[in-house]
This record gives C-alpha cells, sequence and structure tokens, in this order.
C-alpha cells in the first residue's frame, strides 16, 4: 500500500503540482484548482452514485417488506432482493464507489503534503505557502477554522443524502462530523482545503438531485 501511495506521490501530484506551482506561485490556489478538477472528474461517477442512493431511499419501504415477508428464509431473501435491485436498476453498492476512489486520493495527498520534498518545491517555485488566515498550509490551522468547517459540511452533506428514519443512520449522522473533525485537527490546513471544497461541491451536487427527486 505505501508503495502505491509513493509512486502515485512521485508519478501523479509532485509533476502536477509543480507544473502548477510554478505557474500560480500560490499553494492555496493550486489545491483549489486541483480539488475542482478532481470532482469534475468525478462528476458523473457521483451522479450515478447519489442518483442510486435517492432511489433506495425512496424504495426503502418495499425493501422493508420483502425483508420481513421472507425473515425465515435468508436464501430465498436474497434471491428475492436481487430480482428487486434488478428490476428497480439499482446498484446498492454504488453510493461506496465514489468514496472508495476518493480515499487513495485522499492519503496520497496527505503523504504528499508531509514529504520533505514539498518544501524544495516551494523554495524552488517561490511560492506562497499562506492563504487567507492560514500562515502556513503545510501547517495545521491554528485556529481550528477548517476543521470546524469539515464537521459542518460533512453534517450538510450527510444530511441531504441520509435517510432520517433509520436509527443508525441518525446516529452515524452526528458521530461521522464530529469523529472527522477531532482527528482532523492535526492535519496539515492543505488536506483540510481540499476536504471543504469538495465537500462543499458534494453539497451541490446533492442539491441538484434532491430537486431532480423531489
Amino acid at each position: 500500500m505505501n508503495s502505491f501511495f509513493s509512486w502515485f506521490d512521485t508519478n501523479v501530484f509532485h509533476p502536477i503540482f509543480y507544473s502548477l506551482l510554478s505557474f500560480l506561485h500560490d499553494f492555496g490556489l493550486v489545491i483549489i484548482l486541483i480539488t475542482l478538477l478532481i470532482r469534475a472528474l468525478l462528476w458523473p461517477l457521483n451522479h450515478i452514485s447519489l442518483d442510486q442512493m435517492k432511489k433506495m431511499q425512496k424504495l426503502q419501504p418495499k425493501i422493508k417488506e420483502l425483508q420481513e415477508k421472507f425473515k425465515g428464509d435468508p436464501q430465498r431473501l436474497q434471491t428475492e432482493m436481487v430480482a428487486f435491485y434488478k428490476n428497480n436498476k439499482i446498484n446498492p453498492f454504488g453510493g461506496c464507489l465514489p468514496m472508495l476512489i476518493q480515499l487513495p486520493i485522499l492519503i496520497a495527498f496527505y503523504y504528499f503534503l508531509l514529504s520533505p520534498e514539498l518544501k524544495t518545491i516551494i523554495v524552488q517555485t517561490h511560492s506562497a505557502v499562506n492563504f487567507l488566515w492560514i500562515p502556513d498550509i503545510t501547517e495545521k490551522d491554528p485556529f481550528y477554522i477548517l476543521p470546524a468547517l469539515l464537521m459542518a459540511t460533512t453534517f450538510i452533506q450527510q444530511k441531504m443524502t441520509t435517510n432520517t428514519a433509520d436509527k443508525m443512520q441518525k446516529q452515524m449522522l452526528l458521530m461521522m462530523p464530529l469523529f472527522l473533525g477531532f482527528i482532523s485537527i492535526q492535519f496539515p490546513a492543505g488536506i483540510l482545503i481540499y476536504w471543504n471544497v469538495s465537500n462543499f461541491i458534494g453539497i451541490l451536487q446533492s442539491f441538484i438531485i434532491m430537486r431532480k427527486h423531489a
């Protein structure tokens, strides 16, 4: 796994960032631009994923009916569920795919921001590492504004895509933003800029899907 991230940093992030920094000379703007490019590439996949999630939510009553009807026969229930998903053109795992694709990017980005080579690139390109209130985005946010924003944007995004009638999902709606906010306190500010911008775009895309299914 570490070899993959090392390869990804060396062959993808380093050349892209070096080129953009040489042109823009502003680390924060480069991170935002990279985030927009990544989200643009993933927009169709995320759109399909969110669409599938909304369909699943609408069909939850029928799914519960099947579960109740065949609760004593797991094999029959599995057969009926597969047929149900196929007839309604639903992939129950479709919502996980964009997250699984973005996770390696997020981790590779994290390693990149901590790499000693990055400092060399910044010096060579004479790039600004300060951004808005942050003196150095390769270090943590000294005012913890970005972790707070991450909690807020994560909560809003989950609220827009979560079935709040489910008790387990209600708990996750509260616990996940708190957990992410806690662990992100020590993250480099650059990774939180990427994460928050990505969440804002996700909220916009969720709003578009909600209007479609309204």
